[in-house]
């Protein structure tokens, strides 16, 4: 290919730019990967290219003429030009973030609050994933997940966002049916259960209970299973964060003692063991200041 008559060969201006901003001959050649002397006469061929010098040489050190220290300015420009079109032909690197969530607390919890995320931060495309699976992490299913539990996953690596509170919770009209309840009087009614059951064997060793004979009702979602607390099916295990708006509301009542936090058990934050994507760490920031303040 003939090369512009107006223009002199790219590797000089590359060699020049380089030179002019080391200001010097020996490190313009360790970064081109070049030696010493093929930079003096990549300099030497631009000069005679340009009809004027660009450098005066001293014992230990370069400086530009004032044609020199002009033309470098417009060749950096100039370059800086090429790498903006250049850039602006290239897709953008994808800032969609994929998040696996239990379906529970993505209804209870998150979503409520996703509003001010979106507002802050438009340019993430954020994809929200309800499931009951643990998401694999380490094969890039999703980018993070928020599990329920006691943050004992392997090949993760998991941080408590916040701790949970239980208590049993039911409808008015079934709380009506005594006029206190006791752990023993729980144990006795319909218990509503989610997939995983162990927040029922947490408060029956916390309160000193047999739930061995007692009336269960499997229904594998918490949404499902508070829903169905509503409508006076059963006493389901209440999660604080989940079930404090229909508290407020007046559609659940607490049953029995006070509220109780098993050890470890909570909502966790749970990311891959490789760095995270810039769009994860920021809602990861955000999910943080969410929780802890």
């Amino acid at each position: 290919m003939r090369q512009h008559p107006a223009l002199p060969p790219l590797s000089t201006l590359r060699v020049f730019e380089c030179v002019g901003r080391l200001q010097s001959f020996r490190a313009a050649g360790e970064e081109l990967c070049i030696s010493q002397s093929a930079v003096s006469y990549h300099v030497k061929a631009l000069e005679i290219a340009v009809g004027v010098r660009l450098f005066e040489r001293e014992a230990r050190s370069i400086r530009f003429t004032a044609e020199g220290a002009a033309y470098h300015k417009e060749v950096v420009r100039t370059f800086q030009l090429l790498a903006d079109a250049t850039a602006s032909l290239r897709p953008e690197p994808s800032k969609v973030l994929r998040v696996s969530v239990l379906p529970s607390f993505a209804v209870g919890w998150l979503v409520q609050r996703l509003p001010a995320f979106c507002a802050s931060h438009p340019e993430i495309e954020l994809r929200l994933q309800p499931s009951l699976d643990l998401a694999d992490l380490e094969n890039g299913e999703v980018d993070l997940a928020i599990r329920y539990g006691r943050g004992d996953w392997d090949s993760v690596h998991s941080e408590q966002l916040m701790p949970e509170r239980l208590r049993p919770v039911a409808s008015p009209q079934l709380a009506l049916a005594r006029q206190e309840w006791s752990p023993a009087d729980i144990a006795a009614a319909t218990l509503l259960q989610v997939s995983r059951p162990y927040e029922w064997d947490l408060w029956a060793e916390r309160f000193g209970v047999d739930l061995s004979a007692a009336t269960k009702l499997q229904l594998t979602d918490f949404n499902i299973a508070a829903q169905a607390a509503v409508e006076g099916m059963g006493i389901v295990m209440g999660r604080e964060s989940l079930v404090e708006g229909r508290m407020r509301s007046g559609a659940l009542v607490p049953l029995g003692p006070d509220w109780f936090v098993p050890p470890r058990l909570g909502y966790w934050l749970c990311l891959p063991e490789r760095p995270p994507q810039p769009q994860c760490s920021r809602f990861v920031a955000w999910l943080r200041r969410q929780t802890h303040g």
